[in-house]
């Protein structure tokens, strides 16, 4: 089924406008050529203005927007932990409170530093766990700084 935009005139496909669900065919009067056409315009003409409001709204919903981050942060980290098992590989314990992610090959801060931080960091570790990736174990605390120190990655006073 085809649709003639109501600014270039040109008869297109249905996939080439956006979908509006108050319209009787479900598509936008203009195509989305043009809708795009017409924003890169209105941005140009009022860019001090964009930028004002962009400010503002960023301030008015940054709270809603931290609550937002920090629950999808906790459904990650808690989709995560229950894929490698909720417990400690080595000594068993189960307070998420003090399991940590260990990278068995080492390479953990490198990880961090080049990959997504938050709630995107695990939602890729889990990714890759649940595709076969083996590189990945939960330890507590302890044991983790323990197995830190047994890799040299971590210097201990006892040596």
């Amino acid at each position: 089924m085809k649709k003639i935009c109501a600014r270039c005139k040109i008869a297109k496909k249905l996939s080439l406008f956006y979908r509006n669900c108050k319209s009787k065919d479900l598509a936008t009067s203009r195509c989305i050529k043009c809708i795009k056409e017409v924003h890169k315009k209105d941005y140009a003409e009022n860019k001090a203005k964009f930028k004002v409001w962009s400010k503002n709204s960023y301030i008015k919903n940054f709270r809603t927007r931290q609550k937002w981050n920090a629950e999808k942060y906790r459904k990650s980290l808690a989709n995560l932990l229950e894929i490698l098992g909720n417990r400690c590989v080595k000594c068993g314990i189960t307070d998420k409170r003090i399991l940590q992610l260990d990278h068995v090959n080492g390479g953990g801060s490198q990880d961090r530093r080049n990959n997504s931080t938050g709630y995107l960091y695990y939602q890729k570790i889990a990714d890759s766990i649940l595709k076969g990736n083996k590189g990945f174990q939960l330890l507590c605390a302890n044991c983790n700084l323990v197995a830190g120190i047994e890799k040299g990655y971590k210097k201990s006073i006892w040596n």
